[in-house]
Protein backbone atom coordinates (compact mmCIF):
# COMPACT_ATOMS: atom_id res chain seq x y z
CA UNK A 1 0.00 0.00 0.00
CA UNK A 2 1.13 3.71 -1.01
CA UNK A 3 -0.16 7.19 0.11
CA UNK A 4 -0.12 9.29 -3.12
CA UNK A 5 -0.73 12.83 -1.28
CA UNK A 6 -4.05 14.50 -0.30
CA UNK A 7 -5.59 11.55 1.30
CA UNK A 8 -4.93 8.88 -2.24
CA UNK A 9 -4.15 5.58 -1.65
CA UNK A 10 -2.60 3.39 -4.20
CA UNK A 11 -2.72 -0.52 -3.61
CA UNK A 12 0.42 -2.44 -5.02
CA UNK A 13 -0.40 -5.33 -7.85
CA UNK A 14 -0.69 -8.65 -6.68
CA UNK A 15 -2.83 -7.36 -3.69
CA UNK A 16 -6.42 -6.26 -3.27
CA UNK A 17 -8.18 -3.82 -0.51
CA UNK A 18 -11.32 -5.53 0.98
CA UNK A 19 -13.87 -2.35 1.39
CA UNK A 20 -15.90 -4.65 4.27
CA UNK A 21 -13.03 -5.44 6.53
CA UNK A 22 -10.66 -1.84 5.52
CA UNK A 23 -7.93 -4.55 5.27
CA UNK A 24 -5.41 -5.58 3.12
CA UNK A 25 -5.30 -8.71 1.15
CA UNK A 26 -2.78 -11.38 -0.52
CA UNK A 27 -3.64 -12.74 -4.05
CA UNK A 28 -2.35 -15.90 -4.21
CA UNK A 29 -1.56 -18.03 -7.40
CA UNK A 30 -3.67 -16.28 -9.45
CA UNK A 31 -1.92 -12.36 -8.57
CA UNK A 32 -3.25 -11.64 -12.21
CA UNK A 33 -7.01 -11.15 -10.85
CA UNK A 34 -5.57 -8.16 -8.50
CA UNK A 35 -4.18 -5.21 -10.97
CA UNK A 36 -3.48 -2.99 -8.20
CA UNK A 37 -4.36 0.77 -8.30
CA UNK A 38 -7.27 2.43 -5.92
CA UNK A 39 -8.90 0.90 -3.32
CA UNK A 40 -11.05 -2.29 -4.31
CA UNK A 41 -9.78 -2.27 -7.79
CA UNK A 42 -10.14 -5.98 -9.36
CA UNK A 43 -9.51 -7.27 -12.46
CA UNK A 44 -13.16 -6.92 -15.16
CA UNK A 45 -15.78 -9.08 -13.66
CA UNK A 46 -14.02 -9.88 -10.11
CA UNK A 47 -15.13 -8.94 -6.91
CA UNK A 48 -15.18 -9.79 -3.33
CA UNK A 49 -12.17 -10.39 -0.83
CA UNK A 50 -8.76 -10.82 -2.59
CA UNK A 51 -11.24 -10.72 -6.05
CA UNK A 52 -11.52 -14.21 -5.53
CA UNK A 53 -14.98 -14.01 -6.71
CA UNK A 54 -16.88 -13.58 -10.39
CA UNK A 55 -19.89 -11.78 -10.60
CA UNK A 56 -22.81 -14.13 -11.25
CA UNK A 57 -23.23 -15.09 -14.99
CA UNK A 58 -19.79 -14.68 -15.49
CA UNK A 59 -16.73 -17.73 -15.88
CA UNK A 60 -12.59 -17.09 -14.94
CA UNK A 61 -9.93 -16.40 -17.56
CA UNK A 62 -6.70 -16.67 -17.60
CA UNK A 63 -5.61 -13.39 -17.70
CA UNK A 64 -7.30 -13.01 -14.43
CA UNK A 65 -10.90 -11.47 -15.16
CA UNK A 66 -14.14 -12.75 -15.65
CA UNK A 67 -16.04 -12.67 -19.02
CA UNK A 68 -18.26 -14.80 -21.19
CA UNK A 69 -21.61 -15.61 -19.62
CA UNK A 70 -22.15 -18.98 -18.30
CA UNK A 71 -24.45 -20.64 -20.38
CA UNK A 72 -25.49 -24.14 -18.77
CA UNK A 73 -26.43 -26.90 -21.02
CA UNK A 74 -28.76 -29.59 -19.96
CA UNK A 75 -26.88 -32.11 -21.79
CA UNK A 76 -23.91 -31.57 -19.63
CA UNK A 77 -24.69 -33.49 -16.45
CA UNK A 78 -26.37 -36.28 -18.07
CA UNK A 79 -22.91 -36.57 -21.05
CA UNK A 80 -20.57 -36.56 -17.75
CA UNK A 81 -23.54 -39.29 -15.79
CA UNK A 82 -22.92 -41.50 -18.94
CA UNK A 83 -19.37 -41.24 -19.15
CA UNK A 84 -18.82 -42.15 -15.91
CA UNK A 85 -20.79 -45.11 -16.16
CA UNK A 86 -19.10 -45.87 -19.14
CA UNK A 87 -15.90 -46.08 -17.13
CA UNK A 88 -17.69 -47.88 -14.17
CA UNK A 89 -18.84 -50.27 -16.11
CA UNK A 90 -15.74 -50.73 -18.49
CA UNK A 91 -13.36 -50.73 -15.13
CA UNK A 92 -15.40 -53.29 -13.44
CA UNK A 93 -15.89 -56.04 -16.34
CA UNK A 94 -12.16 -55.57 -17.03
CA UNK A 95 -11.15 -56.33 -12.92
CA UNK A 96 -13.17 -59.57 -13.24
CA UNK A 97 -11.34 -60.89 -16.37
CA UNK A 98 -7.65 -59.62 -14.41
CA UNK A 99 -8.20 -61.58 -11.70
CA UNK A 100 -5.00 -63.66 -10.97
CA UNK A 101 -6.48 -67.17 -11.23
CA UNK A 102 -8.30 -66.36 -14.21
CA UNK A 103 -6.65 -64.17 -16.25
CA UNK A 104 -2.72 -63.79 -17.96
CA UNK A 105 -0.01 -61.74 -16.67
CA UNK A 106 -0.30 -59.18 -19.16
CA UNK A 107 -3.85 -58.05 -17.76
CA UNK A 108 -2.53 -58.39 -14.39
CA UNK A 109 0.26 -55.98 -15.62
CA UNK A 110 -2.32 -53.38 -17.35
CA UNK A 111 -4.09 -53.17 -14.45
CA UNK A 112 -1.43 -53.01 -11.71
CA UNK A 113 -0.07 -50.06 -14.57
CA UNK A 114 -3.21 -48.29 -14.62
CA UNK A 115 -3.29 -48.10 -10.79
CA UNK A 116 0.25 -46.48 -10.58
CA UNK A 117 -0.69 -44.20 -13.61
CA UNK A 118 -3.72 -42.56 -11.84
CA UNK A 119 -1.76 -42.41 -8.16
CA UNK A 120 1.27 -40.89 -9.99
CA UNK A 121 -1.30 -38.50 -11.10
CA UNK A 122 -2.97 -37.85 -7.94
CA UNK A 123 0.68 -36.74 -6.33
CA UNK A 124 1.24 -34.46 -8.89
CA UNK A 125 -1.82 -32.91 -8.90
CA UNK A 126 -0.46 -32.09 -5.15
CA UNK A 127 1.24 -29.31 -7.39
CA UNK A 128 -1.38 -27.08 -7.49
CA UNK A 129 -1.26 -26.65 -3.85
CA UNK A 130 1.85 -24.83 -3.99
CA UNK A 131 2.06 -20.55 -4.25
CA UNK A 132 3.63 -20.66 -8.05
CA UNK A 133 2.39 -18.34 -10.74
CA UNK A 134 1.44 -21.16 -13.54
CA UNK A 135 0.82 -19.79 -17.11
CA UNK A 136 0.11 -21.57 -20.68
CA UNK A 137 0.53 -25.33 -21.32
CA UNK A 138 1.74 -25.79 -17.52
CA UNK A 139 -1.85 -24.43 -16.22
CA UNK A 140 -3.88 -26.63 -18.43
CA UNK A 141 -1.56 -30.00 -17.45
CA UNK A 142 -2.05 -28.62 -13.81
CA UNK A 143 -5.82 -28.06 -14.49
CA UNK A 144 -6.32 -31.76 -16.01
CA UNK A 145 -4.57 -33.33 -13.38
CA UNK A 146 -7.32 -31.70 -11.08
CA UNK A 147 -9.67 -34.21 -11.63
CA UNK A 148 -7.69 -36.76 -9.95
CA UNK A 149 -7.48 -34.66 -6.93
CA UNK A 150 -11.18 -34.15 -6.83
CA UNK A 151 -10.56 -30.18 -7.62
CA UNK A 152 -14.20 -28.89 -7.47
CA UNK A 153 -13.39 -26.46 -10.27
CA UNK A 154 -13.28 -29.84 -12.38
CA UNK A 155 -16.57 -30.83 -12.17
CA UNK A 156 -18.37 -27.98 -11.47
CA UNK A 157 -19.60 -25.25 -13.78
CA UNK A 158 -16.58 -22.30 -13.65
CA UNK A 159 -19.54 -19.97 -12.98
CA UNK A 160 -20.23 -21.20 -9.70
CA UNK A 161 -17.84 -19.28 -8.27
CA UNK A 162 -19.20 -17.96 -4.49
CA UNK A 163 -20.54 -22.30 -4.12
CA UNK A 164 -16.91 -23.46 -4.78
CA UNK A 165 -15.63 -21.30 -2.23
CA UNK A 166 -17.92 -21.74 0.77
CA UNK A 167 -18.19 -25.35 2.89
CA UNK A 168 -20.98 -26.54 1.08
CA UNK A 169 -18.44 -26.46 -2.48
CA UNK A 170 -15.98 -28.25 0.60
CA UNK A 171 -18.50 -30.45 1.13
CA UNK A 172 -19.31 -31.18 -2.58
CA UNK A 173 -15.66 -31.62 -3.53
CA UNK A 174 -15.52 -34.80 -0.69
CA UNK A 175 -18.79 -35.59 -1.12
CA UNK A 176 -17.54 -36.53 -5.12
CA UNK A 177 -15.81 -39.94 -4.12
CA UNK A 178 -19.46 -40.99 -1.80
CA UNK A 179 -21.26 -40.27 -5.31
CA UNK A 180 -18.40 -42.54 -6.67
CA UNK A 181 -18.61 -45.40 -4.35
CA UNK A 182 -22.55 -45.26 -5.20
CA UNK A 183 -22.19 -45.48 -8.76
CA UNK A 184 -20.11 -48.40 -8.11
CA UNK A 185 -22.73 -50.27 -6.26
CA UNK A 186 -25.56 -49.38 -8.86
CA UNK A 187 -23.17 -50.78 -11.25
CA UNK A 188 -22.39 -54.12 -9.53
CA UNK A 189 -26.25 -54.50 -8.99
CA UNK A 190 -26.70 -54.25 -12.90
CA UNK A 191 -24.17 -56.83 -13.37
CA UNK A 192 -25.46 -59.06 -11.17
CA UNK A 193 -28.81 -58.83 -12.21
CA UNK A 194 -28.12 -59.46 -15.71
CA UNK A 195 -25.05 -62.04 -15.71
CA UNK A 196 -25.58 -63.54 -12.42
CA UNK A 197 -29.04 -63.82 -12.29
CA UNK A 198 -29.34 -61.83 -8.99
CA UNK A 199 -27.04 -64.00 -6.68
CA UNK A 200 -25.99 -60.79 -4.66
CA UNK A 201 -24.67 -62.80 -1.41
CA UNK A 202 -22.02 -64.99 -3.87
CA UNK A 203 -21.09 -61.50 -5.51
CA UNK A 204 -20.32 -59.99 -2.62
CA UNK A 205 -17.05 -60.13 -2.44
CA UNK A 206 -16.75 -59.01 -6.21
CA UNK A 207 -18.46 -56.07 -4.65
CA UNK A 208 -15.78 -55.53 -2.00
CA UNK A 209 -12.99 -55.46 -3.81
CA UNK A 210 -14.79 -53.10 -6.70
CA UNK A 211 -15.20 -50.60 -3.57
CA UNK A 212 -11.81 -51.17 -2.21
CA UNK A 213 -10.04 -50.50 -5.47
CA UNK A 214 -11.53 -47.45 -6.08
CA UNK A 215 -10.98 -46.35 -2.09
CA UNK A 216 -6.96 -47.71 -2.56
CA UNK A 217 -6.59 -45.70 -5.72
CA UNK A 218 -8.04 -42.48 -4.15
CA UNK A 219 -6.41 -42.51 -0.68
CA UNK A 220 -4.11 -39.64 -1.58
CA UNK A 221 -6.64 -37.51 -2.94
CA UNK A 222 -8.58 -38.04 0.14
CA UNK A 223 -6.20 -37.34 2.59
CA UNK A 224 -4.80 -34.20 0.56
CA UNK A 225 -8.56 -33.08 0.45
CA UNK A 226 -9.09 -33.58 4.26
CA UNK A 227 -6.64 -31.55 5.39
CA UNK A 228 -7.64 -28.35 3.43
CA UNK A 229 -8.81 -26.69 6.40
CA UNK A 230 -5.58 -26.67 7.91
CA UNK A 231 -3.33 -25.18 5.01
CA UNK A 232 -4.19 -21.42 5.56
CA UNK A 233 -2.52 -17.93 3.92
CA UNK A 234 -1.00 -15.30 5.83
CA UNK A 235 -1.83 -12.05 4.19
CA UNK A 236 -0.59 -8.15 5.16
CA UNK A 237 -3.49 -7.63 8.07
CA UNK A 238 -2.33 -10.37 10.05
CA UNK A 239 -5.36 -12.19 8.79
CA UNK A 240 -5.08 -16.04 7.67
CA UNK A 241 -7.30 -17.67 5.14
CA UNK A 242 -7.69 -21.25 3.40
CA UNK A 243 -6.18 -21.96 0.50
CA UNK A 244 -8.30 -22.59 -2.06
CA UNK A 245 -10.91 -20.68 0.25
CA UNK A 246 -9.88 -17.42 0.32
CA UNK A 247 -13.19 -15.94 1.74
CA UNK A 248 -13.11 -18.25 4.86
CA UNK A 249 -10.76 -16.90 7.78
CA UNK A 250 -8.34 -19.89 9.66
CA UNK A 251 -9.34 -20.42 13.19
CA UNK A 252 -12.64 -17.66 13.81
CA UNK A 253 -15.82 -18.09 11.99
CA UNK A 254 -18.68 -20.36 11.55
CA UNK A 255 -17.89 -21.36 8.21
CA UNK A 256 -14.42 -22.07 9.27
CA UNK A 257 -16.21 -24.57 12.21
CA UNK A 258 -18.23 -26.22 9.49
CA UNK A 259 -14.86 -26.70 6.98
CA UNK A 260 -13.39 -28.75 10.35
CA UNK A 261 -16.26 -30.74 10.92
CA UNK A 262 -16.85 -31.84 7.47
CA UNK A 263 -13.14 -32.60 7.58
CA UNK A 264 -12.89 -34.44 10.58
CA UNK A 265 -16.06 -36.67 9.19
CA UNK A 266 -13.82 -37.76 5.84
CA UNK A 267 -10.46 -38.24 7.93
CA UNK A 268 -12.74 -40.61 10.32
CA UNK A 269 -13.86 -42.10 6.96
CA UNK A 270 -10.37 -42.50 5.51
CA UNK A 271 -9.02 -43.94 8.50
CA UNK A 272 -12.13 -46.47 9.10
CA UNK A 273 -10.91 -47.47 5.67
CA UNK A 274 -7.03 -47.71 6.27
CA UNK A 275 -8.00 -49.99 9.36
CA UNK A 276 -9.98 -52.48 7.42
CA UNK A 277 -6.70 -52.84 5.29
CA UNK A 278 -4.70 -53.42 8.21
CA UNK A 279 -7.10 -55.88 9.73
CA UNK A 280 -7.52 -57.62 5.98
CA UNK A 281 -3.15 -57.81 6.64
CA UNK A 282 -3.49 -59.29 10.26
CA UNK A 283 -6.11 -61.94 9.98
CA UNK A 284 -4.82 -62.89 6.04
CA UNK A 285 -2.31 -65.92 7.68
CA UNK A 286 -5.27 -67.54 9.55
CA UNK A 287 -8.38 -66.97 6.71
CA UNK A 288 -5.80 -68.05 4.07
CA UNK A 289 -4.80 -71.51 5.74
CA UNK A 290 -8.75 -71.95 6.47
CA UNK A 291 -8.62 -72.09 2.01
CA UNK A 292 -11.24 -69.41 2.61
CA UNK A 293 -11.71 -67.94 -1.12
CA UNK A 294 -14.39 -65.30 -0.35
CA UNK A 295 -11.33 -63.49 1.66
CA UNK A 296 -9.28 -63.52 -1.16
CA UNK A 297 -11.50 -62.74 -3.56
CA UNK A 298 -12.87 -59.52 -1.31
CA UNK A 299 -9.36 -58.20 -0.86
CA UNK A 300 -7.57 -59.15 -4.04
CA UNK A 301 -7.32 -55.49 -4.93
CA UNK A 302 -5.29 -55.09 -1.86
CA UNK A 303 -3.21 -58.37 -2.13
CA UNK A 304 -3.27 -59.61 -5.75
CA UNK A 305 -0.08 -57.21 -6.13
CA UNK A 306 2.43 -59.02 -3.99
CA UNK A 307 3.03 -62.61 -3.87
CA UNK A 308 1.24 -64.99 -1.42
CA UNK A 309 4.33 -65.01 0.74
CA UNK A 310 4.85 -61.05 1.13
CA UNK A 311 1.05 -60.66 2.07
CA UNK A 312 2.24 -58.14 4.90
CA UNK A 313 3.93 -55.73 2.36
CA UNK A 314 -0.01 -54.61 1.11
Amino acid sequence: MQCSGMGGIIIERSYSWDQSTHSTFKCYVDTLRCPGGLPSTCATGRHGMACSLCAPGLAPRRDGTCGDACEKSAWEPILLFIGIMSCMFTVYIFGQQSRRATSNSSLIACATMGAIIFTALQQLSLMGNLDVVRRGHVADVVEFMGFASFDLDVFLASCESELASSPLGYLLQLAQIVVILALACIVHAVVVCIKWRGAFVARMPCLVNFLGSIGFSCIVSLMNSAVVPFRCQSHPNNKQTIQGFPTIFCGSGTQYAEMIGIAAAFVVFNLMFIASCAYAVYVAPKRLLQGQASFVDAFDFQFGKVKTSAFWYS
